[in-house]
């Protein structure tokens, strides 16, 4: 039985997510039309950059995850939980117990 990714505790509202990488020297760039709602995520000094899609009302803590490992900022306490669980399933994955 898999973690249940609709949990609150597996979300991150989008405002947070904007004042935790902007701490961090991220900047959000959003697209134009035809992409509108799309938006990147830039890491000024590096030029690293991670795309996220809409919806974003709360994102799941995996994509938020992803976002900081792509960057290499901190992670938020809800991806750090996701980043256990994932090593969790990775480790299943590779036949470890």
């Amino acid at each position: 039985m898999g973690a249940d990714q609709e949990s609150p505790s597996y979300r991150i509202k989008w405002a947070d997510f904007q004042d935790w990488v902007k701490a961090h020297g991220c900047r959000i760039e959003a697209f134009s039309e035809p992409y509108a709602g799309v938006v990147d995520v830039i890491k000024d000094e590096t030029g690293k950059r991670f795309t996220i899609y809409p919806p974003f009302e709360k994102l799941n803590a995996y994509t938020v995850y992803k976002a900081c490992m792509r960057l290499g900022i901190p992670m938020p306490d809800c991806a750090k939980e996701q980043e256990k669980i994932q090593n969790i399933i990775d480790n299943h994955r590779n036949g470890e117990k």
